[in-house]
């Protein structure tokens, strides 16, 4: 996977689909955090989730899961 841009740009990807709340099964990923909360990221986030700002980190997943990467 490729990605050339502004490290804004790359998190941007990922926008409208970070959330958290308890573990959802279908978001693309989720895990735990160091606040004790699970973190999704998809499409959609889970209904009734806390939207929350995307990461350069959730950028990068959201098109490694995009390009097929496990």
């Amino acid at each position: 996977m490729h990605f050339a841009g502004a490290p804004a740009e790359l998190a941007a990807t990922a926008a409208g689909g970070c959330g958290r709340r308890e573990r959802d099964d279908r978001a693309h990923l989720s895990w735990r955090g160091g606040d004790n909360r699970w973190r999704h990221i998809g499409d959609h986030p889970p209904t009734g989730a806390e939207l929350v700002s995307p990461t350069v980190e959730d950028g990068y997943l959201m098109l490694c899961h995009a390009a097929g990467a496990r």
